[in-house]
C-alpha cells in the first residue's frame, strides 16, 4: 500500500472518529434539553362545590381558584370538576390556611395526596385525564389551584422539602420579611450558593393576615431556600421596647417563658451549628425584634442544661450551641460580604437576590423599608452601602469553638454537617479496607504453609491487581518492541 494512501486511510479514520466523539457528546445534550422543557401552564375551568370569599381583591366576574393569585380564596365544601384543554400531569395547589387531606380522582382511578405545607404539587400524570374530580377532606379554604402539562414546573411553582433534621445555620426571623432585610445576604449565600442546611425559623406568627404566610414562602423561595420554614406561637404585635412586648404576650395569653421556651426548642430540635438572630436594641427599635434576641440570648446556654425544660430534652436531647450571632452586637465584630456575584443565581449577587426577595412580601412594600433596602430614589444596589442597621454587621454572641480570626463568615471553625458525614463515611471505607486488607494478609500467610494453588485461591487482592499491572506492562513492552522491530526492518527493506 502506497505512503498517500495510508494517510489518507488515516485521515478518514480520525474524522471517522471526531464525527462519533461529536455525536456522542451533543446526543445526550439534545436529549437532556428536550426532556427539560418547561411545562404549560394550563386554561383551566373548575365548576362545583365551593364559593368565593368576599375580598375586594377579586376582580369582578373573577373565579378565586384560578386568579393566580393568593389574596383571594374560596371556601370549598364539596368535589371540584377541574377541566383543561390537554392531558394534566400536575397540580399545585395553594391553600389559605390549614392544609387538608385530598384526593384526585378519575372514574375509580384515584389518588390520595396528605399535604403538609400551604402550597403543594401533586403529581396525576398516572390518571391520564385533562378532566379531574378534586375533593377534600372536611372544609377548607383555598387560594389558587394551578394546572399544568407535562415537563419541567416553573421554577416559581415551590416543591418544599421538609425541614432539616440539622441545621448547619438557623436563622431566626422576628418576622416576615426580616429575613430579607436585616439578614439580607444570608438565605442566597448560604443556603443557594454553598448548599448549606439553613433552616428558617419565625419567632411571630401572621395568623390575623394569612396571606403574610404566602408571602413568607415565595420570598424563602425566591431566595433559594428549598427547607420548609416553621413558624411559632408569638402573636404580631408591634411595640418599641421589649418590656412592652412583654406586655402584649400577656393579653395573648403568653408569657415570656413562653417564648424562651419557643427558642430552647427550636435549638434542640435542629441542632444548629450557627445561631443567627436580631440586634439586642431592636434595630429601629422594634419591641419583637429585642424579644427575640435576648431570648435567643438565654435560650443559648439554656438548651445545653438537660434540666431545662426535660420536655424537650426526652424529644430532641440537649443542644450546647456552638456559635450564636446578633446582628450589630459589638463584641467579636465580623463584616459579612454580599456584594459579589453568585454562580447560583446567574451572577447577581446575595444582596440583590435578597432585594428581589423582599419584593414578594408586596403588604410591606411602599414603606420605609423600601427606603432602607432600596434608598429613596433605588439608589442601593449593594449591601455595603447600607450604613444604618447594616446588613453586614454581626458580633460572636456565644462559641463553644473559639474566636474568629478571619472575621468575614458565619461558620468559621465550623464543619458543616454534609462535610460531616462525608468525612465519616471516609473514615468507615478506610477502616473496611484495612479489615479486609487484616484478613487477606491472614489469608496469605495461612496459603503460605499449603499448596501453590492455595496460594493463588487466597492471595492478598492488591497483590494480584498489582501482578496483573505488571503482566500488562510486561506485555505492552513487549508489543512496542515488536512494532519497533517491525517498523525497523519494513525501513531496511524499503532502502534495500
Amino acid at each position: 500500500m502506497k505512503k498517500t494512501h495510508i494517510a489518507r486511510l488515516a485521515r478518514r479514520l480520525l474524522a471517522l472518529a471526531l464525527a462519533l466523539t461529536c455525536l456522542a457528546a451533543f446526543a445526550p445534550t439534545a436529549r437532556a434539553e428536550e426532556s427539560s422543557a418547561e411545562a404549560k401552564r394550563l386554561r383551566m375551568t373548575v365548576t362545583g362545590g365551593y364559593t368565593a370569599v368576599k375580598s375586594s381583591y377579586l376582580a369582578k366576574d373573577a373565579d378565586p381558584l384560578t386568579d393566580g393569585t393568593f389574596r383571594t380564596e374560596a371556601k370549598v365544601y364539596g368535589a371540584l370538576a377541574l377541566s383543561a384543554p390537554a392531558q394534566i400531569h400536575n397540580l399545585y395547589i395553594v391553600f389559605a390556611d390549614t392544609p387538608t387531606e385530598l384526593t384526585v380522582a378519575v372514574g375509580e382511578q384515584r389518588i390520595r395526596y396528605m399535604p403538609e405545607y400551604l402550597e403543594v404539587c401533586v403529581d396525576v400524570s398516572a390518571l391520564k385525564s385533562n378532566a379531574l374530580s378534586l375533593t377534600f377532606t372536611g372544609q377548607v379554604n383555598v387560594c389558587d389551584v394551578y394546572a399544568f402539562g407535562e415537563g419541567e414546573l416553573p421554577d416559581w411553582v415551590q416543591r418544599w422539602s421538609p425541614p432539616c433534621e440539622k441545621a448547619d445555620l438557623l436563622l431566626i426571623s422576628t418576622h416576615a420579611d426580616d429575613e430579607h432585610l436585616y439578614f439580607a445576604g444570608i438565605l442566597p449565600y448560604y443556603a443557594a450558593e454553598l448548599g448549606c442546611a439553613v433552616q428558617v425559623a419565625y419567632f411571630t406568627d401572621h395568623a390575623a393576615r394569612p396571606h403574610r404566610r404566602h408571602e413568607l414562602l415565595k420570598g424563602l423561595w425566591k431566595a433559594g431556600v428549598r427547607n420548609y420554614p416553621v413558624i411559632g406561637s408569638v402573636p404580631d404585635a408591634y411595640s418599641e421596647t421589649e418590656a412592652q412586648a412583654v406586655k402584649n404576650l400577656a393579653t395573648a395569653g403568653m408569657s415570656r417563658d413562653d417564648a424562651l421556651l419557643q427558642q430552647i426548642r427550636l435549638i434542640r430540635r435542629f441542632k444548629p451549628q450557627v445561631v443567627v438572630t436580631h440586634d439586642l436594641e431592636g434595630e429601629y427599635g422594634h419591641g419583637q425584634h429585642m424579644l427575640c434576641a435576648s431570648t435567643a440570648l438565654e435560650a443559648a446556654a439554656l438548651a445545653a442544661d438537660p434540666e431545662s425544660d426535660p420536655a424537650s430534652v426526652s424529644l430532641y436531647g440537649a443542644w450546647d450551641l456552638p456559635k450564636l450571632y446578633l446582628h450589630l452586637y459589638p463584641d467579636n465584630q465580623i463584616t459579612l460580604n454580599w456584594d459579589f456575584p453568585l454562580d447560583a443565581f446567574g451572577g447577581e449577587t446575595a444582596f440583590q437576590v435578597s432585594q428581589s426577595a423582599f419584593l414578594c412580601h408586596a403588604s410591606q412594600t411602599n414603606s420605609k423599608f423600601d427606603d432602607w433596602i432600596f434608598g429613596e430614589n433605588g439608589e442601593i444596589t449593594k449591601a455595603s452601602e447600607i450604613e444604618t442597621y447594616s446588613p453586614c454587621l454581626y458580633g460572636l454572641a456565644r462559641s463553644t469553638v473559639g474566636a474568629d480570626m478571619n472575621k468575614n463568615d458565619f461558620l468559621e471553625n465550623i464543619i458543616t454537617y454534609a462535610e460531616q458525614d462525608r468525612l465519616a463515611a471516609e473514615a468507615e471505607a478506610a477502616r473496611h479496607e484495612a479489615e479486609r486488607a487484616s484478613q487477606g494478609a491472614e489469608a496469605e500467610s495461612d496459603g503460605a504453609e499449603g499448596q501453590s494453588g492455595e496460594d493463588e485461591a487466597k492471595e492478598f487482592p492488591l497483590a494480584r491487581v498489582l501482578r496483573a499491572f505488571a503482566v500488562a506492562a510486561v506485555a505492552m513492552l513487549a508489543l512496542t518492541l515488536i512494532v519497533f522491530a517491525a517498523r525497523r526492518r519494513l525501513r531496511k527493506n524499503r532502502k534495500g
